[in-house]
């Protein structure tokens, strides 16, 4: 007979238990009858006793007589134990051992509440759990902690009192911890795997033989690597060894709002509207509002704020913010969602971004064929703007007019380092005959060479249709027909309608959401005239249609159109010539607004840099853990791109990580190679062109 003493019966008998050890008891006896002899003699022996009382014929009861055959056989019983000379043995024995896996990896970081109840106050009574212990997040992780080493309920102290634990942290390996109490209390998640089968298997295998009580991991369930939970039981039944899974996290959507996406320009020009884009996650909160404001990261007043209205859990909802900083210098912006009611993890409501803006005047060459109004207009509003200088050249102009219009040339600058000395050049419905071959054949090189930016305006007389066959036709996005067939006559009132693509350009956006957007182009004074274009040229870009004509092919007719890949300047083409119109809605905002935007997206090199001859972008910014980064090289000027068999690759630097990401020619056959690298691990990134090799700046 054998079994375990009870600590109090230990400490009672003076046996010290501690140090993984336990207390035994056993029954030592030096008997050599076999047991069936030694049962035969006792069940003999108490039927003899029990006769001679019960055929006794003296006058005690029957009461009596069984209480005397009963002290008899004790007494026999006491002999025989003394012949026997059983002892009562105490030994420390090895505690049975138990194997406590704990997991630390990446997913155990994500914060869980309790379920059930009411979400505020459960979250409430989690903090004030994990406070006892000083944990501020409720994670996965620290909801473990709590369970093992709570100083209330102690239930690591109870398992070491009974078993000869064995603690493991389980990521990529299985790590066996050597101060176990201190090692789980300053555990942080780590790793970029979880291979909670192998570590099973591991830990079971560095027990050498020794017999295991169980096996209790305590873990999200998440197995992202090698064998599994359930392939490990397997193991685990060989060995006689019960596994027990202790899950942590919640079955529940977690109730968080993540602002996972944020985008915005690095750098602008002071005095431009900024806009951000970025997208709201938000989980367990379907029917409620969330708040979104933009800041600036040393200051808590709101520059702009929206609001969001969650239909669905999970779903992600676009957030639009817009900003304008009206003097130069770097601008930390800070994007953040009010935490809501029973938000557990408040740690990705924000992002935040660096926006620089510099003060540079753009210099703008308009020239037209005779003082229309769209011209009008435009040169106005071009002298009054203090980021703008203009200079002007009017076909038709008196000989005079130079004399009394400051800005007005008396010649058009055909020699290369007089243009080039502009950003922007507007040409109206100006005969290519007064411009010339030469002048012609400079701005075809302001574009390819200068990066320069060039914007053609439809006119009823030459615009677009006579620049067919000229240097100039090339740059057109869109193609021109020979005859003044192409201009329409004056139709019926119709507005402008921006594409898809088009309302996420800056010159485009004349509000800050989408929603907005649409509603102020669609409330904007009409239109009476067009340019029907054949069509869009390849790589060129619809950003306006007609709401009602279609081109010949039966596509959408475009009205303003851009080739902003072809080369590396940009173009940009008006099919209308009616925009002074819109100086009547709101005091002249819009119209303003959408010109000075024009004006500063043909000026892109500005920003860009006028040694720049490539652009390197990735999709976002920030990416969660284990998303792929999409990496997009943009040749300003098809020209510079390098054919299909040269390789085109981007090296990825961050920490002790590098890695070669292989780029490939766009599908649409544009100046544009694309290439993605995934598994890339949680840190800081930067990436930059190595092949091919290119003049001026290489992009990163």
């Amino acid at each position: 007979m054998n079994g375990v003493l009870p600590e109090w019966l230990a400490t009672w008998f003076g046996v010290d238990g501690s140090g993984g050890h336990g207390v035994a008891w056993r029954l030592v006896e030096f008997w050599n009858w076999p047991a069936w002899a030694t049962i035969l003699f006792v069940a003999a022996a108490a039927a003899l006793v029990f006769a001679a009382y019960w055929f006794d014929a003296g006058a005690a009861r029957t009461r009596t007589r069984i209480l005397m055959a009963s002290f008899r056989i004790a007494a026999i019983l006491l002999l025989l134990a003394m012949i026997a000379r059983w002892v009562l043995a105490i030994d420390r024995t090895d505690l049975p051992t138990l194997v406590l896996l704990v997991d630390v990896s990446r997913s155990m970081d994500w914060p869980d509440g309790a379920g059930g109840g009411d979400a505020a106050s459960s979250a409430e009574a989690w903090r004030a759990r994990l406070a006892r212990l000083k944990l501020e997040k409720p994670t996965r992780l620290n909801i473990a902690k709590s369970l093992l080493l709570d100083p209330d309920e102690g239930l690591y102290e109870q398992l070491a009192g009974r078993y000869r634990v064995r603690t493991y942290f389980v990521a990529d390996a299985a790590e066996a911890a050597t101060e176990p109490v201190a090692e789980l209390r300053d555990a942080a998640p780590r790793g970029e795997h979880t291979r909670l089968g192998d570590a099973v298997r591991t830990a079971l295998e560095e027990q050498q033989g020794r017999a295991v009580a169980a096996v209790v991991v305590l873990s999200d369930g998440i197995t992202t690597d090698g064998r599994t939970l359930g392939e490990a039981a397997i193991d685990a039944r060989r060995r006689k060894a019960p596994l027990f899974a202790v899950a942590l996290g919640s079955q529940r959507p977690p109730r968080d709002v993540e602002l996972a996406e944020l985008s915005a320009p690095d750098v602008v020009f002071a005095g431009d509207t900024v806009y951000f884009d970025g997208r709201l996650v938000v989980r367990g909160f379907r029917g409620r509002t969330a708040h979104v404001a933009l800041r600036l990261a040393d200051s808590q007043d709101a520059l702009a704020q929206t609001t969001v209205a969650v239909a669905e859990d999970d779903e992600e909802q676009p957030v639009h913010l817009a900003w304008q900083p009206t003097e130069p210098g770097q601008y930390r912006c800070v994007v953040e969602a009010r935490p809501l009611d029973g938000e557990l993890n408040v740690a990705n409501n924000s992002r935040q971004t660096t926006v620089t803006a510099i003060k540079q005047t753009v210099r703008v060459l308009l020239v037209d064929g005779r003082p229309r109004y769209e011209y009008r207009f435009l040169k106005h509003f071009l002298e009054r703007e203090p980021s703008v200088e203009v200079r002007t050249v009017l076909a038709d102009a008196d000989r005079d007019a130079t004399r009394t219009d400051a800005t007005m040339l008396a010649a058009l600058p055909v020699r290369q380092d007089e243009l080039f000395a502009y950003d922007v050049v507007v040409l109206g419905d100006v005969d290519p005959a007064f411009l010339g071959a030469t002048f012609m054949g400079a701005l075809r090189d302001f574009v390819e060479k200068r990066a320069g930016g060039v914007l053609f305006i439809a006119g009823t007389h030459h615009m677009p249709g006579s620049f067919v066959q000229t240097p100039l036709e090339p740059l057109l996005p869109v193609a021109a027909q020979a005859s003044p067939r192409g201009a329409a006559p004056f139709a019926d009132e119709f507005v402008l309608e921006p594409t898809g693509a088009g309302a996420a350009f800056t010159q485009m956006r004349l509000a800050g959401s989408p929603s907005d957007n649409d509603r102020v182009w669609s409330e904007l004074p009409g239109q009476y005239w067009y340019y029907g274009a054949a069509r869009l040229k390849p790589g060129a870009l619809a950003l306006a249609e007609h709401p009602r004509q279609r081109a010949p092919q039966g596509e959408p007719l475009p009205l303003v159109a851009t080739l902003h890949a072809t080369w590396p300047g940009k173009t940009l083409f008006h099919g209308f010539d009616g925009s002074y119109r819109w100086q009547t809605a709101a005091d002249g905002r819009y119209y303003a607004r959408f010109w000075l935007q024009t004006a500063r997206y043909l000026a892109h090199t500005k920003l860009l840099g006028q040694d720049r001859r490539a652009e390197l972008t990735t999709d976002r910014k920030q990416y969660r853990r284990g998303a792929s980064v999409q990496f997009q090289l943009r040749f300003l000027a098809e020209r510079d791109a390098p054919d299909d068999e040269q390789p085109v690759s981007v090296v990825v630097e961050g920490g002790p990580t590098r890695r070669t990401v292989e780029l490939k020619r766009s599908e649409d056959g544009s100046a544009r190679f694309v290439g993605t690298a995934t598994d890339l691990p949680e840190g800081s990134y930067a990436a930059r062109l190595v092949s091919p090799k290119i003049e001026g700046v290489a992009p990163a």
